[in-house]
């Protein structure tokens, strides 16, 4: 049997029976997407509906349309001045009633950066 045809049996079986476990798992085509359904949608994360709301994007555009330094790189307080970083770790600290805040831009970064620094060998 030719080995492209051998492989391309193999991933045909395996797909037939991820399709026969109701497992497998495909792509929706955008175009058939609706978000006016009256369903709550669990798949993409938006369960609050965020992304559809007209009153959450008309605040969004007045905030972006005021921010004076909103394009840029400003993901990374490491490479450009950290001031809106600041100002929202100073608010987290007032809302939380807390002592300091420290902002990552993902839990695996936080993770990382804790378990990176703060275990010691012969930490038990």
């Amino acid at each position: 049997m030719d080995p492209k045809s051998a492989l391309a049996s193999c991933l045909q079986a395996a797909l037939a029976s991820r399709d026969e476990r109701w497992i497998r798992r495909r792509l929706p085509d955008p175009s058939t997407s609706s978000s006016n359904s009256p369903l709550i949608d669990f798949n993409s994360n938006d369960y609050l509906s965020l992304s559809d709301s007209s009153k959450l994007r008309s605040h969004f555009l007045n905030k972006l349309a005021a921010a004076p330094d909103v394009l840029g790189s400003g993901g990374s307080r490491l490479l450009v001045n950290g001031h809106a970083h600041a100002a929202l770790e100073d608010r987290l600290v007032k809302f939380f009633r807390a002592d300091t805040a420290l902002l990552f831009n993902s839990g695996f970064d936080a993770n990382v950066g804790f378990f990176s620094c703060v275990p010691q060998v012969g930490d038990e």
